[in-house]
């Protein structure tokens, strides 16, 4: 998005324009279909092994990626897709006028205050870090460190090391817009992308969107732009309530992004499960004459409210 303020980007074209050297049953994919995992070219890494899909060497990946099927016409479906983010960084590389991580850090972490973030680094990191809290995994029901290390193409979609106060830092940095000078374009970042069928797609009922690069829970009631992480880490922004959430978790299915609309309900009491939020609106109506009449009056209230 700040390529797109700098005139250097346009979301709705095909990726085609700045990298010209894809497989031709790429070409129609647009920037925005990258952005959401809408765009149907094949993925480099297998998701469920988490390794790349030639176990041979990222070039050779890259090679047989580029030779492989597309996995369904863009904009069909939403599927989570590393490649997506690896033409990305590919682009920013080459708009940006610099190496991504570079353009990132010039442009986000040091404007917002993020030093052990920048010490971090990208993908995964060696270099052992004062309190530090490590990755943890159960497989096979035995808890295992988890360590992964990414070349620098696929960096892009590996995540980075924070704290929560240096993301709290990067949230406000960009609702004060020194990351982003345009409403709009704030406002393109929490948008979701629609399929084909001119519906949204995302990761469960919850994260049932993806907009710029965020997960999205397009909702009624306090809608949020929820961007998670390996499923340990959680940033959500309810924008209609100047209100963000941020929970980092070492465990690999902490899953933050589950309970944080609970946390959230300490700000915003009718956000709490016990006051009904997430009920539709009609069961919300009986519950609330439930609660004044009592539940053994439950079917004459019920007539009473229908």
């Amino acid at each position: 998005m700040q390529l797109v303020e700098a005139g250097k980007l346009n979301l709705l074209v095909p990726v085609f324009s700045y990298l010209n050297d894809l497989p031709d049953s790429w070409k129609a994919v647009t920037m925005q279909q990258l952005l959401s995992h809408i765009s149907g070219i094949p993925d480099i890494v297998d998701e469920v092994e988490t390794v790349l899909i030639s176990s041979f060497s990222f070039e050779e990946s890259w090679k047989q990626v580029q030779a492989l099927p597309m996995a369904f016409k863009p904009g069909e479906q939403f599927r989570y897709n590393q490649a997506n983010y690896l033409l990305l960084g590919r682009i920013i590389d080459t708009q940006g006028g610099m190496p991504f991580t570079e353009f990132i850090t010039k442009g986000q972490l040091l404007k917002a205050n993020m030093p052990n973030t920048i010490r971090a680094g990208f993908g995964a990191n060696k270099e052992v870090i004062v309190h530090t809290a490590g990755g943890y995994q159960y497989r096979k029901g035995k808890l295992t460190n988890m360590f992964f290390s990414f070349e620098y193409p696929l960096q892009t979609a590996a995540g980075m090391s924070s704290t929560a106060t240096e993301m709290a830092n990067w949230v406000i940095a960009l609702q004060n817009k020194q990351l982003l000078k345009e409403e709009a374009s704030i406002e393109a970042l929490w948008t979701p992308a629609k399929l084909n069928n001119g519906r949204i797609g995302g990761f469960t009922s919850l994260l049932n969107g993806y907009a710029a690069g965020w997960p999205i829970v397009p909702r009624q009631e306090h809608p949020v732009a929820a961007p998670v992480g390996g499923g340990r880490s959680a940033v959500l922004v309810y924008p209609n309530e100047n209100l963000s959430i941020i929970v980092l978790t070492n465990l690999l299915g902490g899953s933050p992004d589950a309970f944080i609309d609970e946390i959230a309900g300490f700000y915003i009491p009718d956000m709490k499960e016990s006051n009904g939020f997430g009920l539709s609106s009609s069961i919300k109506l009986v519950r609330a004459e439930l609660e004044k009449s009592g539940y053994n009056n439950a079917i004459t209230a019920f007539e009473k409210i229908k």
